[in-house]
């Protein structure tokens, strides 16, 4: 099921779980069996990733050792 704009899929899910999203300027959203693929800005204020804590202005190890804080010297 999805969208087809007579030469390209827009968007799309298979049955199989893969889907597709995409919007103007070539941005993009796709998941295809094990791998998620981003084209285009990511913002995030919350959340870990790898490991790192996500904060509004900052990454933090989840130790509290090490943090980058954009608004100020890294430490």
């Amino acid at each position: 099921m999805g969208y087809h704009d007579s030469s390209s899929w827009k968007t799309y899910m298979a049955n199989n779980g893969n889907f597709y999203l995409t919007g103007t300027g070539g941005d993009f959203l796709e998941w295809s069996s094990n791998a998620l693929q981003i084209q285009g800005t990511i913002k995030a204020s919350a959340g870990i990733i790898g490991g790192w804590g996500i904060y509004a202005n900052q990454l933090q190890s989840t130790n509290n050792e090490v943090f980058l804080n954009s608004t100020s010297n890294p430490y």
